[in-house]
């Protein structure tokens, strides 16, 4: 079962030859609490993670994180 939510079009032409992953709110919950070495990357409405080791950024929409 893939994790990765897609983008309307107009916001995803920005980050289709960057190195992002779109994740859902569970999946981005697992990673906060992992031992994997995360750092906090934000970008605009999009809340984001880091991962030291591989330089891939984990994306979710701001609003789906906080939703209950």
């Amino acid at each position: 079962m893939s994790h990765v939510t897609a983008l309307p079009r107009r916001r995803r032409h920005s980050f289709d030859n960057s190195p992002v992953t779109f994740v859902k709110r569970d999946e981005f919950c697992n990673m906060l609490l992992s031992f994997r070495k995360l750092v906090r990357a934000d970008e605009d409405k999009y809340r984001g993670l880091l991962d030291l080791d591989t330089g891939r950024r984990f994306l979710i929409d701001r609003d789906e994180l906080l939703k209950r």
